[in-house]
């Protein structure tokens, strides 16, 4: 029997990389699983498939209810929506602000203002949020993406705390260089990306970057009873680059000069 044996499992941003990789694992697992994109889908995956504009509440609301109708329940609540954005916050553009905190903050606020309500009946429920390293510390590269990433922290320990008592666990994954469209479209040189993918795993203790299916296997855990314990945490994937500074390397100062 798989650890999501029919569980209802709902996949926000399942349509490309992290979240493809996990609706696909969650799938050989036994969950029946919906995925939700604002993209077509790369693939057919899980028993159906929303078009979803997971920052606008009427459609995120809309969702829930099919899904609730469909179903009845609501087991594993998945979002691994995140866009990226670098720059420093003397030459940002508000607007760009406004767009990040959208897609990666209110997204997961949306999904699990929705569903949470159904889990509360239940007296039970896994939810998992994309996090990042941007979650944990931060990077003088990217601040805006970094507040993103805290608030969603913050969101998902909050609901920790809030809900363990009703048996709803709510964690999240903080992914590190992961070989996906979005790290790809955020490198600098997009000429040379295999160079500089190559150039990233200097500071990366495993020496790689790592496939989708290697976070995919962390948020399947998380969903599933084999977690039944965990709760209120964010799980780096990143091959230990959060663990410290690797030999040879210093924090870079020259943005301070």
């Amino acid at each position: 029997m798989g650890k999501l044996e029919n569980k209802v499992a709902v996949v926000v941003g399942g349509a490309r990389g992290i979240g493809l990789a996990t609706a696909r694992l969650m799938v050989s697992e036994g969950a029946r699983v919906i995925v939700a994109d604002i993209l077509e889908p790369e693939q057919d995956v899980g028993e159906l498939f929303h078009a979803l504009d997971a920052s606008d509440v009427d459609s995120v609301d809309q969702f829930a209810r099919a899904v609730l109708g469909e179903y009845g329940r609501i087991d594993v609540l998945y979002n691994n929506l995140g866009i990226h954005y670098s720059a420093q916050i003397p030459e940002s553009d508000p607007d760009e602000f406004d767009r990040v905190m959208r897609v990666n903050v209110k997204s997961h606020y949306l999904a699990a203002r929705a569903f949470l309500p159904a889990m509360i009946t239940q007296k039970s429920g896994s939810i998992v949020f994309m996090s990042s390293h941007g979650g944990i510390a931060g990077r003088p590269s990217d601040p805006i993406y970094n507040a993103s990433k805290h608030a969603v922290t913050g969101l998902m320990r909050s609901i920790a705390v809030a809900y363990a008592h009703l048996g709803i666990r709510c964690n999240a994954v903080a992914p590190g260089a992961i070989d996906t469209p979005m790290l790809r479209a955020a490198l600098p040189d997009r000429q040379n990306v295999d160079d500089v993918m190559g150039a990233l795993t200097a500071n990366i203790p495993l020496a790689r970057i790592a496939q989708p299916e290697e976070v995919a296997s962390v948020v399947v855990f998380l969903a599933s009873e084999e977690a039944s314990y965990v709760t209120g945490h964010v799980i780096p994937v990143d091959g230990g680059r959060m663990a410290g500074v690797m030999p040879g390397n210093r924090y870079r100062t020259d943005h301070l000069n």
